[in-house]
């Protein structure tokens, strides 16, 4: 899917609020965060081509959210 991000913190940078964030499948070791007022959804699990969702098949670390908010679903949060 187009835009398409290397990062998820490039994906949230560009990101309007009210924004979904699809993230394909895999284990994600940045650290990203947010320092807007926005309001974002980050959705993990998705296939290389964006079709399918297997849930908890994405595993991302712990964001730090300074301001806005961020709901994340079909995701893990490990340290």
């Amino acid at each position: 899917k187009t835009p398409c991000y290397t990062t998820i913190q490039q994906a949230i940078n560009a990101a309007s609020s009210s924004a979904t964030i699809n993230v394909a499948h895999g284990t994600y070791n940045e650290s990203f965060m947010l320092n807007e007022t926005k309001t974002l959804k980050v959705e993990g699990g998705w296939d290389s081509l964006f079709t399918t969702q297997t849930p908890n098949a994405t595993i991302i670390k712990p964001p730090t959210i300074n301001t806005g908010s961020v709901t994340f679903s079909n995701l893990t949060i490990r340290p």
